[in-house]
């Protein structure tokens, strides 16, 4: 039962910073979804909204996508610190160099593959 309740913490305090992520970023949510349309749909295209909520949504939608980019590197330091106390010293260094790496590249490739899409 110890591991399930370390476990819900950890869990909350990721859920903690994606819903703090998502506060801060609908602020701006408009301006994004106005780029998002210009950038990835045509521009001669009209914008059409049916239902207040709709639009709400899908700004909270956008909200969600940035919240789970910021808060993947709190997510992964969550999993090391429930993990980690059952890893051998050479899994904990091992674990230590990939992921910090593996998130670098994932970072390096997502900014590749969208300034790609905007030429």
């Amino acid at each position: 039962m110890a591991h399930l309740y370390e476990l819900r913490n950890r869990l909350a305090v990721v859920l903690v910073w994606l819903f703090l992520a998502m506060l801060v970023a609908y602020p701006f949510s408009e301006k994004g979804m106005l780029l998002v349309w210009k950038e990835f749909i045509s521009p001669e295209l009209d914008m059409a909204v049916y239902s207040p909520l709709e639009w709400i949504f899908a700004r909270l939608k956008l909200c969600l996508v940035f919240a789970l980019a910021v808060s993947i590197p709190q997510f992964f330091y969550q999993l090391y610190r429930f993990a980690g106390k059952g890893l051998y010293p050479h899994e904990k260094r091992f674990f230590l160099k990939v992921v910090p790496a593996s998130f670098l590249l994932f970072i390096l490739g997502s900014a590749w593959a969208i300034s790609l899409s905007c030429l």
